[in-house]
């Protein structure tokens, strides 16, 4: 029979508490009661259903398992005049106990914080405080507050625990031993163990290795609260990680179920353990007649490679991770060690009182603890199926409102008369001062002056009175008035409008009508989601401060087009891999903000392609267009029609735009003349339900014989 060892339990744990193995349950308390369930197994070494509900058939009652009530906590005063917390559990209903009052006693104590992830006494207590089994806002640091006395002092629970089971689901709900033996097993294949890591196969290795290191002194213990005061002493062999080469020794003469040096996420197959297997198999060819069907096949399946033969970049195939997830967190404090007990104790608490996966959410915005409301908007999640995004939603409603203070309260007020100078592109006329006051509303404000400073400027650039690429400024303070003979009467003296605020870049020249002159052309702009760092930058109506941060990263953004493509993915109810839109990120008269974090920012999992969409609605038809990706990360460097080009954005980058609308394909709308360009082979077949005009039958007259 397969026994496990020392190591073996090590990379159970590891993957338990990996990023892979979160992102499959369906809460993070899944993995809190896991990791405690096998170190408690190796502990009590009994069976499973001494710790977790065995079902009908096994057990008589839910409760017939560890219960709150079989575990007895203890504040305990050790030799230097430190407070320690000590736990005695008492396993009860195992096999070939009839009496009720028959128990085993199992005496836990606290190891290193280093060791946090095999340490079931602080694992026990962490789900305790989790489930307020010691109190409503009970701490580890309010535990240890307690008096213990001259040596130790039991810990109350709470009364409403009492044949309360251990392990319960997020819903409250027994586990049953099976349902976990069943994730053991999926945890060694995710390890890579050559042999099914079933939960026996600890208890007979922990078991062998506890009969070659318990002593006959430490046979002789009795269980009661004497085992409580030698803590210190009698429990020293049960030190795992420091005798795994020794342990390992002892159990020469057992099949181990042990895997490689680093485990893997596919299970191994190994020949010798498989006689029947033929591994010549794969070198046979099998000689099939081609009919159309395969021929068909083969013809997609060239076009498929030709068209991959023009990508220069991944497309995502759905295995990255979600960043920063909050299983994560917990992991690097557990490994890292050097933290108070306390502190990692409310970290632990924090992380393993979330009802939901450990991917699910963004960092920052997880529901309430232990519970499925929003801590934004107030509103239960439970039933929401896209949670993630009404919670990023509702963050960025929230953090929006300073700033729409902020941007109201800057603006000159309504009733404030225009201040800016107009003279026409043709400078037949003297330049005026426009004096409008008769603005109600915020909207028409704005709207006045994006007449003045947009549309003024694209009609100099228009005329050749503005050079392209320069941004003038003519309001009060920046206008210089220049008086010059006029060249047609030679005595009529005219005057031309000059400016001292010439800028070369759009976003600094609307920087400047808003912080000087206190106006603005725009609406006001968003906060700015960077997916990169997965957080919100600090708002700043036009400023530099985004287009730096963004500046920085365009190492990133090049690698994740490289890896993933531009369509990012989304995992668990929220976007994981960013996207970029290939016809902003290569525009560089766009700033860095622009080209980069425009994608960024769809909430909706349909926004990017509705924005790719937008962007072939407004290319004009005809031959001339070429791939936006070119040459970065595609090698098609031709012309293509907007059709072409959607069907190679499509094929080629995996990059697609929202399903047209009835209407489009009608032919009704802009969006509709260009599908109908596509080559017959390509578009849809018309519904069935369609009623196609009927020819006009036609009697031949006289005239036409």
């Amino acid at each position: 029979k397969h026994v496990a060892t020392g190591e073996d339990l090590e990379l159970l744990i590891e993957a338990v508490i990996s990023d892979e193995y979160s992102l499959m349950t369906q809460s993070i308390r899944s993995v809190l009661n896991l990791t405690l369930y096998l170190n408690l197994y190796v502990d009590a070494c009994g069976r499973g259903s001494d710790l977790a509900y065995g079902g009908p058939s096994v057990a008589e009652k839910p409760n017939h398992c560890l219960c709150w009530n079989h575990c007895r906590f203890f504040v305990v005063n050790t030799y230097d005049g430190d407070r320690v917390i000590a736990a005695n559990i008492a396993i009860k209903y195992s096999k070939g106990q009839r009496r009720k009052d028959l128990e085993k006693i199992v005496s836990l104590r606290l190891l290193p914080s280093k060791m946090a992830a095999y340490d079931s006494l602080r694992l026990l207590v962490t789900l305790g405080l989790v489930d307020g089994v010691f109190g409503k806002g009970a701490t580890w640091e309010s535990l240890l507050a307690i008096n213990p006395g001259a040596h130790s002092r039991e810990i109350v629970q709470s009364a409403a625990f009492i044949e309360t089971p251990v392990f319960r689901s997020h819903r409250q709900q027994p586990l049953l031993s099976g349902k976990l033996g069943e994730s053991i097993v999926r945890l060694g294949r995710l390890v890579g163990f050559e042999h099914s890591a079933t939960a026996y196969t600890l208890r007979r290795g922990y078991s062998n290795m506890l009969n070659v290191k318990a002593s006959i002194e430490d046979r002789k213990l009795n269980t009661n609260d004497d085992i409580i005061a030698a803590t210190s002493d009698a429990l020293d062999w049960v030190e795992r990680l420091e005798h795994e080469e020794e342990s390992a020794e002892n159990l020469g003469d057992y099949e181990t179920i042990t895997a490689g040096d680093s485990w893997s996420h596919k299970t191994r197959i190994e020949a010798s353990d498989s006689p029947d297997l033929d591994l010549s198999a794969a070198d046979k060819t099998v000689q099939t007649p081609l009919d159309s069907h395969t021929t068909d096949a083969i013809q997609l399946s060239e076009a498929s490679n030709a068209n991959a033969a023009l990508r220069l970049h991944g497309i995502n195939d759905g295995s990255a991770r979600p960043k920063n997830m909050t299983i994560t967190r917990v992991r690097d404090v557990m490994s890292s060690g050097g933290l108070p007990d306390a502190t990692l104790s409310q970290i632990m608490v924090e992380v393993f009182s979330a009802t939901h996966n450990p991917g699910k959410y963004i960092p920052g915005e997880e529901p309430l603890l232990g519970t499925s409301i929003c801590r934004f908007s107030g509103l239960d999640l439970s039933s929401d199926t896209h949670s993630p995004e009404t919670v990023h939603r509702a963050h960025l409603k929230v953090l929006q409102r300073s700033p729409n203070d902020l941007f109201n309260s800057h603006l000159l007020p309504l009733d404030t008369p225009c201040t800016y100078y107009s003279q026409g592109p043709t400078k037949k006329k003297s330049p005026k001062l426009c004096g409008y006051y008769t603005i109600n509303t915020r909207y028409q404000q704005i709207q006045h002056v994006a007449g003045h400073v947009l549309r003024g400027n694209r009609l100099g650039h228009e005329s050749g009175y503005i050079p392209d690429g320069e941004w003038h400024c003519f309001y009060e303070g920046c206008a210089v008035l220049t008086t010059i003979p006029s060249t047609k009467r030679g005595v009529v003296a005219k005057v031309l409008l000059s400016t001292t605020s010439v800028f070369l870049s759009k976003r600094v020249f609307l920087r400047h009508v808003y912080q000087v002159h206190r106006l603005s052309a725009l609406a006001i702009e968003s906060v700015v989601w960077c997916g990169i760092c997965e957080r919100f930058l600090e708002w700043d109506q036009f400023a530099a401060g985004t287009d730096e941060h963004f500046e920085m990263h365009w190492d990133e953004v090049w690698k994740l087009v490289a890896d993933h493509g531009y369509t990012g993915q989304f995992d668990n109810g929220r976007r994981t891999i960013p996207s970029f839109c290939p016809f902003c990120l290569y525009d560089e008269s766009l700033s860095p903000t622009e080209r980069i974090s425009t994608s960024m920012n769809f909430i909706d999992r349909s926004g990017f392609s509705k924005h790719i969409g937008m962007h072939l609605d407004n290319i004009d038809s005809g031959p001339i267009h070429g791939c936006p990706c070119f040459p970065k990360t595609c090698l098609h460097q031709g012309k293509m029609t907007p059709a072409e080009l959607d069907v190679h954005l499509s094929e080629v980058h995996g990059i697609h735009r929202y399903p047209s609308s009835r209407a489009d394909r009608n032919g009704n709308t802009k969006n509709g003349k260009i599908l109908s360009e596509k080559p017959v082979n390509i578009q849809a077949r018309p519904s069935k339900k369609h009623k196609w005009p009927q020819a006009p039958t036609h009697t031949m007259s006289a005239v036409d014989q």
